[in-house]
C-alpha cells in the first residue's frame, strides 16, 4: 500500500513539472551543489529514518547537468524475538552513491523559480549492527541479562536507477528548496522514497 502511494505521489509530480518544463527557459549557471537533510522510507523493512545528502552537477555542452551525490542514513529495527518484556533495537547504515543526468529550468516573471528533472544509477550499501545478548552479575550479587549493540562486518549491496525531481526558490547565487527521490533496485523493485528540504548554491 505504502509503495503504491508513493508511486502515485511520484508519477503525479512528474508529471506537472514536465508540464511546467514545456513553458520553461534554459539556466545559466554551469555548476551547482546542492545540500539537505531530510526523510529517508527504505519501504523494505524498519522504521524511516533520518539522511544527510550532497550532490554535485556540471552542465555539458548538450545542456544537461552530469554529476555525482552522496547520501548516508541510519534506520532503525526492533527484533521480532523478545527477551523478558523488552524488544532488542537494532540498526542499520544506509549510504548511497549516485551518478546524475539531469535538466535546469527557470520559469516565472522573475525567473527565480527553478526546476530540474533527473535520472541516474544508484548504488546502495547498507552495513548492519549485530545484537548480543549474554547474563552478568550486577553489583547486587543477581544475575541479569544484557543486551549491547555494535556494528557488525555484514554488508548488503544493491544497484539500481534513481528518479529524482527537485523545485527550488532562487534569491541571488542560492537557492532553497524541496527534493522528491526515488530509487528502482534491480533486485528489488521500487525501493526507498526521500523527501528533503533542500539548499543550493550556483555558478
Amino acid at each position: 500500500m505504502k509503495r503504491m502511494i508513493y508511486k502515485t505521489l511520484l508519477v503525479s509530480v512528474l508529471g506537472i513539472l514536465l508540464s511546467v518544463s514545456i513553458r520553461a527557459q534554459e539556466v545559466d549557471y554551469t555548476f551547482k551543489q546542492t545540500t539537505g537533510f531530510g526523510y529517508f522510507d527504505p519501504m523494505a523493512a524498519g522504521e524511516v529514518g533520518n539522511l544527510f545528502f550532497t550532490k554535485f552537477v556540471v552542465k555539458t555542452n548538450t545542456r544537461f547537468f552530469v554529476g555525482a551525490g552522496f547520501a548516508t542514513s541510519l534506520i532503525f529495527n526492533e527484533l521480532t524475538e523478545f527477551i523478558g518484556n523488552e524488544g532488542v533495537r537494532f540498526y542499520e547504515n544506509y549510504y548511497l552513491y549516485n551518478l546524475y543526468l539531469e535538466k535546469h529550468f527557470v520559469f516565472g516573471k522573475k525567473t527565480n523559480h527553478l526546476l530540474s528533472l533527473g535520472t541516474g544509477l544508484v548504488y546502495e550499501e547498507i552495513k548492519y549492527s549485530e545484537p548480543r545478548v549474554y547474563t552478568t552479575t550486577n553489583e547486587l550479587g543477581e544475575r541479569v541479562l544484557v543486551t549491547e549493540v555494535s556494528l557488525s562486518n555484514s554488508m548488503q549491496h544493491n544497484l539500481g536507477s534513481l528518479l529524482e525531481v527537485n523545485y527550488s526558490y532562487s534569491i541571488k547565487q542560492v537557492d532553497f528548496g524541496v527534493r522528491l527521490k526515488s530509487h528502482i533496485l534491480y533486485d528489488i523493485g521500487f525501493s526507498g522514497f526521500i523527501v528533503s528540504p533542500t539548499i543550493g548554491v550556483k555558478f
